[in-house]
């Protein structure tokens, strides 16, 4: 499902962020926001390929000066709209979303940092938030350091009546950018903290996902086992995604930005432009000699057979120490 940025523009500096490449390197002329012409434009991509949900982000979305409008915009059409953001936004904002709400086709992904990584204010908005819109949020928590604490999510789960879901992400290198991130040897003791916390979720009725990056061999039988009977999503394939920029480029992911991005109105579909995107980086990685994040990759039958990727290909392009 791909994905459309309303802005490049945010309102944090989360040391981990996987957009910070394009932030950074932004045309003078690369408009900050989408257009109208152009939100049409990728509204009627979907559409034409019966893809019912529009996942936006940014940046952070809300920063867009016409947030609210091209909400409401994209609901009239009959889409899902899922939203990728912080929550950190005013009040008047938060009073319009719930306002335009459409319970059934209306979900928030709420991205929050543990309290060492979060200013004051930043978690008071994100509160009121949760307080107004809990009803339709889920929590999205990313992982890039060696020693998170990921138990406060439950209590906010709780606290504010959320919705069951956290999406446990894995902060990658981005090619080209320095950014805080785990190294593969840094994964095995990761994978532990989040078996035991997989645990903590099915007690609270909670599903856990995980998000690209990791591989089938980062856990170990007995938490592949936890994982599974937690009834955790697991995803250790990598394809691209596709994210569709303000000025409609897109790339195949944010890790990959910088590499051959394309103009969406050149491809007939979004079938079209994953098939460019996937034989590219396939191609690139084989001209790499990227096999996989560990040398055991290159026999493994794991991976040979499809079940596994051997982690983020951002690895076959990292360019920072």
């Amino acid at each position: 499902m791909p994905n459309l940025l309303l802005t490049y523009k945010c309102n944090r500096n989360c040391p981990y962020c996987f957009a910070q490449e394009r932030l950074k390197s932004l045309d003078p002329d690369e408009p900050l926001f989408i257009s109208w012409k152009n939100l049409v434009t990728a509204a009627n991509y979907f559409e034409e390929a019966k893809d019912p949900v529009i996942t936006v982000l940014g940046g952070e979305p809300t920063m867009h000066p016409e947030f609210v409008d091209i909400y409401r915009y994209l609901l009239a059409r009959r889409f899902t709209v899922k939203m990728f953001s912080n929550g950190c936004m005013s009040n008047e904002k938060i009073e319009a979303l719930l306002a335009a709400l459409v319970p059934d086709r209306s979900r928030f992904i709420i991205n929050v940092n543990e309290e060492r990584d979060c200013a004051d204010f930043e978690t008071k908005m994100q509160q009121r938030f949760f307080t107004e819109l809990g009803m339709a949020c889920s929590l999205s928590f990313n992982l890039f350091r060696p020693d998170p604490d990921m138990d406060f999510l439950l209590d906010i789960i709780g606290e504010y009546q959320l919705r069951g879901r956290i999406r446990l992400g894995l902060a990658h290198p981005i090619a080209g950018e320095p950014n805080d991130f785990l190294r593969p040897e840094q994964y095995a003791g990761i994978s532990e903290k989040i078996a035991k916390f997989a645990k903590r979720c099915d007690h609270q009725g909670v599903v856990l996902s995980l998000d690209c990056g990791f591989t089938l061999c980062d856990f170990t039988d007995e938490q592949l086992g936890t994982l599974l009977r937690a009834n955790a999503n697991l995803k250790f394939r990598c394809g691209p995604v596709i994210d569709i920029g303000p000025d409609l480029n897109t790339w195949a992911c944010f890790p990959l930005s910088k590499l051959r991005p394309q103009p969406l109105e050149e491809y007939p579909g979004f079938a079209a432009l994953r098939k460019f995107y996937a034989e590219f980086i396939r191609a690139e990685t084989h001209k790499r000699g990227f096999t996989g994040i560990y040398k055991k990759c290159e026999p493994c039958r794991y991976r040979k057979r499809g079940q596994c990727s051997g982690g983020c290909r951002s690895y076959a392009f990292e360019e920072t120490n």
